[in-house]
């Protein structure tokens, strides 16, 4: 209602509101949420309050706070009403700075406060809780200590709840935890925490011990692989970076890899492991040159369209990891220019573990513009590129929610023709012109369309490879499921032609690779005598 509406009428719906506040005050629970709703629809409006004094603004929303504590404090409401309230008091908080206004700590207090007994309300106030705690690291110190204090004080309401509460306690940047790594007896919430742990960054501390709590020999193959396969990266983790420890890493994180890898050969895995597998490679990559690892992480990128934006922001940071280690190496070297403006991506949602790495990463990036390089490299430039390095090394890898959870997927299966049958080559007259068309079928469940279609046509020669070449088709999707592309090749060695697809979707107009298997189409080119002795030798063979 407020975001498109003009600024005059957006004051007259304020005035409309702040005359209406009697409606908060109602002790029917209905009424006073409906309010609720209202207030914080038209108050979190970021174009309200541009013209008022900063006073007027603080009292405006003390009042609507009284009413919103007092909403809060209604136990036992109906589940629809609790829902529509708490995420009404969710963005009310994430609209104003929690540590600039006194009114925010006065509505988390007073939640904090309704715990004292028990009511089915609970679950929607600790999502609330867990909403404030993943969207603006200013509210994870004091949910943070409130959750410990509920372990200690609340055992039977901690239990209640173990998924939420264990998202509290190990919220991204706490450290000194004084509730223990295990916080649950069952195998299911064991994986649920050390699911949380990977994505808060503690691995080594949170993740591992529950992982090794877990007894997976009553499990199938595939389950005990995965998670042995997560202990090993949970051991991967190294607190400071010296050769040592990097080369403990490395063993765990290849033998994680391998456990991985064989599971995939399994089929109905192996498209949900490619991302774990493509991200764990693009990860263990510090023994190969930094253009190569560049190109790991970009390659996960442009194949990464199915993930969540909020995986998505943090693999592009961890791509650009690796652009500003790289720029600071081309900064010493001489080969870029100090001046050079190294900016990272905006992120697309607003979350404290992409908040919380891209922070990390302006930090190096300006540390940059010491790396000065005058006549030659000094030890004080040496001692700046050090600390951007080990920075940038010891910044936790958060693994993105799509490492587990893969809602959406996109399958484009091809066929060509003329078809290679039982893997045999196709025999063409050297010389000879042939057409090859290529038909395909989109199967997906992403709510992003396919726009247009990229067929890729990859060349190689079998004896000489100087004469590769690429082509490619662009074409768009007919009834949104099928596409069709044609080339016109004309053949004078034997080669393997390879054809992949990379897609633009409707929405970001974006470039993607396809995870889906290329398809190889063997060509046998066969010299224009050697095919009529070959057929008269056929013919003489009948008589």
């Amino acid at each position: 209602m407020t975001k498109n509406c003009s600024f005059s009428n957006l004051l007259i719906l304020k005035t409309l509101t702040a005359s209406s506040s009697g409606y908060g005050s109602i002790p029917n629970p209905e009424i006073s949420v409906r309010y609720v709703q209202l207030a914080a629809n038209v108050y979190c409006s970021p174009r309200l309050f541009e013209a008022q004094e900063n006073e007027f603004l603080k009292a405006t929303m003390t009042s609507l706070s009284i009413i919103v504590i007092a909403a809060c404090s209604h136990q036992n409401l109906k589940d629809s009403l609790a829902k529509r309230l708490y995420r009404s008091v969710g963005d009310i908080l994430s609209a104003f700075p929690y540590n600039q206004f006194e009114f925010s700590k006065m509505i988390v207090s007073s939640i904090f406060s309704t715990f004292e007994s028990v009511d089915s309300n609970q679950k929607h106030r600790l999502e609330l809780l867990c909403r404030l705690v993943d969207t603006d690291r200013l509210f994870i110190s004091d949910v943070h200590k409130w959750s410990e204090d509920v372990y200690s004080r609340k055992k039977e309401i901690f239990d209640s709840y173990p998924k939420l509460f264990a998202f509290l306690c190990f919220s991204i940047g706490t450290d000194n935890l004084t509730v223990p790594a295990v916080l649950f007896p069952t195998p299911e919430l064991r994986y649920e925490t050390a699911r949380i742990a990977f994505r808060n960054g503690k691995w080594k501390d949170v993740a591992l011990p529950n992982l090794k709590g877990i007894n997976t020999l009553n499990m199938n193959q595939t389950e005990g692989d995965w998670i042995n396969a997560l202990q090993e990266l949970a051991e991967s983790q190294i607190s400071e970076i010296n050769p040592e420890n990097l080369k403990i890493q490395q063993k765990h994180l290849r033998s994680s890899l391998s456990i991985l890898k064989t599971s995939k050969d399994v089929p109905k895995f192996a498209e949900s492991l490619r991302f774990p597998i493509d991200f764990l490679t693009a990860i263990s990559t510090v023994e190969q040159p930094i253009n190569e690892c560049l190109s790991q992480w970009s390659i996960l990128s442009r194949t990464s369209f199915c993930a969540d934006p909020t995986s998505f922001d943090l693999i592009t940071i961890y791509y650009s990891r690796i652009s500003v280690l790289l720029a600071a190496i081309k900064v010493v070297l001489g080969k870029q220019s100090i001046e050079t403006i190294i900016q990272l991506a905006p992120l697309s949602n607003n979350r404290t573990c992409s908040q919380f790495q891209h922070e990390m990463l302006q930090w190096a990036i300006g540390r940059i513009a010491f790396l000065k390089v005058e006549n030659s490299v000094d030890l004080t430039t040496i001692q700046t590129l050090d600390s951007i390095l080990k920075h940038i090394a010891s910044i936790p890898y958060m693994l993105p929610r799509f490492f587990f959870q893969q809602f959406y997927n996109v399958n484009i299966k091809i066929s060509t023709t003329p078809q290679s049958e039982k893997n045999r080559a196709v025999n063409v007259v050297s010389g000879e012109t042939v057409p090859i068309r290529i038909d395909g079928a989109i199967n997906s469940n992403h709510p992003s369309a396919i726009r247009s279609v990229i067929v890729i046509a990859e060349v190689a020669f079998l004896s000489n490879h100087a004469h590769n070449f690429t082509l490619t088709e662009t074409v768009e999707p007919t009834d949104k499921n099928y596409f069709t592309a044609q080339f016109l090749l004309t053949f004078k060695w034997s080669c393997d032609i390879k054809f992949r697809i990379e897609f633009i979707d409707s929405t970001c107009r974006k470039q993607w690779k396809s995870t889906s298997k290329p398809t190889v189409l063997p060509i046998n080119v066969r010299e224009i005598g050697k095919s009529r002795q070959g057929v008269a030798a056929a013919y003489n063979s009948m008589e």
